[in-house]
């Protein structure tokens, strides 16, 4: 995994703040030497000088990421005077009293877990050997002509360079050596390879936080309770989204906090407010004022205070995270993190903020800023963009490139490589947000398009406003493409250069090669977009097959094949079939194609059951065709069958036709039934239903006949049952 790599820019600014420049813009990233030797350091309000001890010669190279506070916050009127937002001065300088603030600092941590700002470095070692050390990762020495400002937790270099310090870690022995020129684009997909697996290290698994409510002097501490605290970054009580449930949820359970172990302190502690750990949370006193500005030195304080306490050799002994919650009034910023670290910082209730704890953790996860054009925070589409002030809020997870920095969902990564032939050159499909990676039916969820000529590459995402991703800012129901470095293994900030709507497209080059994002259309619901991604936007899929099989054909599965299938197309339907794929057709139905319909019917299937059935098809069905449906009517149907289909009927059934119905059509209905089917039941029709039943089936129903209805109802029930039915209704008994 890349971690942070320093660039002449950033070490710029560090060494214009150190040496106290009006703006960062009067420095050059190709400036000479901004310090020697006999540069007097900067010395602070407390004046707190002291030489570099032995123990502090070697430590690890840190970058501290810095979130700036309320004297940078900008309002603007509609609610979100929350965000993170940095004010330009009039000159369009960042305000900081007429100096210019880096976004990014280097520090250098002891192994007792005390950190210093490094001041005054030799520029010759940031443009040279210190371009491309990895932040957490490696380690550096110092001279001992430093001079520590415990004031300003800073340490002055007085313009020596950093000795590059031998790891016993297999990761750090790479036996890389830093060049003072650039690495190449494969030298970096070489290395982001290399340091992939720790980075997923860093972002899976169970991990352990410890939240510290710092106490100062003057009853100056972090606003809220213990309790309070622990509800806010672990759910322990009524809170809904906080650190531990969000990425939780953005993991798929893949990495989970939980608070650190329960553990007492020595006991020889002072009774002076500082509490044992429970449930993830402490609360530690320090005996330090308020001072703004002074937020590195309480921070040592803080650390120094638990290594006592506890007897511990450094806090990232008690938990892989440990959260600094200060009082209002010591620092400058709202929040800020070491990359790759166990440690973040925040200004007061910004401990309880949603946003600012998943941002914060980010980055000692290894993430970098999400822009949008010139601004490091303007991607809103996720949590490494701006954070806010709200502790609920908002409930999103990361961008495109940050989320496939994660491998959290790397089972539906789909790369596409431009100018290649495999079928990678391409994207045509469906492609889901992170809230539904886990439905069966969403096949890609992140879209990568590899550039092999640089380490940035371009990222591809479908921001459904949905489940864990209900809060997104910025972007909703929209295709967003991201670019970023580092091959997405590793710390890189990442910009977002496009939002695509329905039929909206994006178009990059990648190697001389016209690459477009089109976004075909949304399915109901939003439930996922249609993208190509392709050279040109040009629809992609498999090949269309050929017209014809192969030239030459394959040798299997027939030796040799036929030819592809004729020379010519054949006339229909052909003379003869040809000898493929038998020695020759079988002798049914006929031994050769006769030609249609034909004069004859072929000697197959059999010569029976008709000697023939005419010389040839008739044109209709009789000679001559009787006129429709006779004139006259024909004996019923005639007298004689005529001669075909047979020259005489069979017997069966009968022996010949039967001279009913009538030789000739009768008047409808008749007065008589006809003689048939029987000569019987009655001689003749009768009038109309008789007024007695029948002697058939039975002799009555009654005797006599009772009148229809009966003039009133007879009791009910009878007396005795009757001969079936009776003659008359019966009397109750």
């Amino acid at each position: 995994m890349k971690f942070p790599s320093f660039h002449p820019t950033l070490i710029a600014s560090i060494i214009a703040l150190a040496a106290g420049l009006q703006d960062v813009a009067d420095i050059s990233p190709k400036s000479s030497l901004r310090g020697d030797a006999s540069k007097q350091p900067v010395a602070s309000a407390t004046n707190n000088l002291r030489a570099l001890q032995d123990n502090e010669m070697e430590g690890k190279l840190l970058v501290r990421d810095i979130n700036y506070g309320e004297d940078a916050l900008e309002g603007d009127g509609d609610g979100d005077s929350n965000l993170r937002r940095l004010k330009k001065n009039n000159k369009g300088k960042k305000n900081n009293k007429g100096k210019g603030r880096p976004d990014e600092t280097l520090h250098v941590e002891f192994a007792d877990g005390m950190i210093y700002e490094l001041k005054n470095i030799n520029s010759s070692w940031t443009n040279g050997k210190g371009k491309g050390k990895v932040s957490g990762k490696d380690r550096i020495k110092l001279s001992k002509n430093c001079i520590v400002d415990a004031g300003s937790a800073s340490i002055d270099l007085r313009g020596s360079e950093p000795e590059d310090m031998a790891s016993n870690k297999l990761f750090d022995r790479r036996g890389l050596q830093e060049a003072t020129t650039r690495r190449t684009a494969a030298q970096e997909r070489n290395l982001a390879a290399l340091r992939g697996d720790d980075g997923r290290m860093l972002q899976t698994g169970t991990k352990t936080v410890l939240a510290v409510k710092v106490v100062m002097n003057g009853g100056n501490e972090y606003s809220d309770s213990m309790s309070s605290l622990r509800d806010k970054v672990f759910g322990t009580d009524k809170d809904i989204y906080n650190l531990k449930s969000q990425y939780a949820a953005c993991s798929y359970d893949q990495l989970i906090f939980d608070p650190t172990p329960n553990r007492e302190m020595s006991s020889t502690a002072p009774n002076d407010g500082s509490t044992n750990i429970e449930n993830g949370v402490v609360t530690i006193r320090i005996n330090r004022d308020v001072v703004t500005g002074e937020d590195g030195r309480v921070n040592n304080a803080v650390t120094s205070k638990i290594n006592e306490l506890f007897g511990v050799s450094s806090p990232r002994q008690l938990a892989d995270y440990v959260m600094y919650c200060h009082p209002e009034g010591t620092m400058g910023g709202i929040a800020y993190a070491y990359i790759n670290s166990w440690n973040s910082v925040y200004k007061d209730t910004w401990c309880n903020s949603l946003s600012a704890q998943m941002h914060e953790i980010g980055h000692n996860l290894g993430f970098a800023h999400s822009g949008e054009s010139s601004n490091q925070y303007g991607d809103q589409s996720g949590m490494m963009g701006y954070s806010y002030a709200l502790s609920e809020d908002p409930v999103m997870c990361f961008n495109s490139a940050k989320s496939w920095q994660t491998k959290w969902y790397e089972d539906k990564h789909y790369t596409v490589n431009p100018g290649a032939s495999d079928g990678s050159e391409c994207f045509n499909g469906n492609l889901y947000g992170i809230a539904d990676y886990d439905s069966a039916s969403a096949e890609t969820v992140i879209i990568k398009i590899q550039n092999t000529d640089s380490e940035a590459d371009h990222y591809i995402n479908f921001n459904r406003v949905a489940g864990i991703n209900t809060g997104t800012r910025e972007g909703s129901n929209q295709v967003l493409v991201t670019t970023a470095g580092a091959e997405g293994n590793g710390y890189a900030p990442s910009t977002l250069v496009a939002k695509l709507g329905a039929n909206g497209s994006y178009q990059v080059n990648v190697r001389g090669i016209p690459m477009v994002v089109r976004v075909e259309s949304f399915a109901s619901s939003f439930a996922y977009a249609r993208v190509i991604v392709s050279e040109e936007g040009e629809d992609c899929g498999p090949p269309e097959p050929t017209k014809q099989p192969t030239l030459p054909p394959t040798t299997s599965p027939t030796p040799p094949p036929t030819n592809i299938p004729t020379n010519q197309p054949t006339s229909a339907p052909t003379n003869a079939p040809s000898r493929p794929p038998t020695g020759a057709p079988t002798p049914s139905p006929t031994l050769a194609p006769t030609d249609a319909p034909t004069n004859k019917p072929t000697p197959a299937p059999t010569d029976t059951p008709t000697t023939e059935p005419t010389p040839m098809p008739t044109k209709q069905p009789t000679l001559p065709p009787t006129t429709s449906p006779t004139l006259p009517p024909t004996n019923t149907p005639t007298n004689q069958p005529t001669s075909a289909p047979t020259n005489a009927p069979s017997h069966p059934p009968t022996g010949a036709p039967t001279p009913s119905p009538t030789p000739a059509p009768i008047g409808t209905p008749t007065n008589k039934p006809t003689p048939a089917p029987t000569d019987a039941p009655t001689t003749e029709p009768i009038p109309m239903p008789t007024n007695i039943p029948t002697p058939a089936p039975s002799g009555a129903p009654t005797n006599p006949v009772t009148p229809a209805p009966t003039n009133q109802l007879t009791p009910a029930p009878t007396n005795a049952s009757t001969p079936g039915p009776t003659p008359q209704p019966t009397t109750p008994g």
